[in-house]
C-alpha cells in the first residue's frame, strides 16, 4: 500500500513540475550584469523582447523563446525558475528576474 501511495505522489509531483513550464514564466523584466530587458506578449505564442537597443520578435516554441534578429541571426531564451538564459552566437548569458 505504501508503494502505491508513494507512486501516486511521485506522479502528482511530476505533473506539477510539467505544468510549471507555463509560457507566462517568460514574461516580465530581467536584469544581468550589463543589460536589462523585458519580455512582453505579442499575440498567441509570440513575444517582444525589449531593451535599450531595440526590440526583438520571437515565439514560444518547445519550452523556449526562439527568433532571429534583424540580421537573420538566431537567438533563444530559456527560463528556469527566476533565471533566464539567453543564447546568441553560441554565447549564453544568464539573467535574473526583477521582482
Amino acid at each position: 500500500m505504501k508503494k502505491i501511495i508513494s507512486l501516486a505522489l511521485l506522479l502528482i509531483l511530476a505533473g506539477l513540475f510539467a505544468c510549471s513550464k507555463d509560457s507566462n514564466n517568460f514574461f516580465g523584466k530581467w536584469s544581468g550584469e550589463s543589460l536589462s530587458f523585458s519580455v512582453e506578449p505579442n499575440g498567441e505564442n509570440k513575444v517582444k523582447i525589449v531593451n535599450e537597443n531595440g526590440t526583438l520578435l520571437g515565439e514560444i516554441k518547445d519550452g523556449k523563446i526562439v527568433g532571429k534578429n534583424e540580421l537573420g541571426m538566431s537567438f533563444e531564451m530559456t527560463v528556469k525558475g527566476d533565471s533566464a538564459y539567453y543564447t546568441f552566437a553560441e554565447i549564453t548569458t544568464g539573467y535574473k528576474r526583477v521582482k
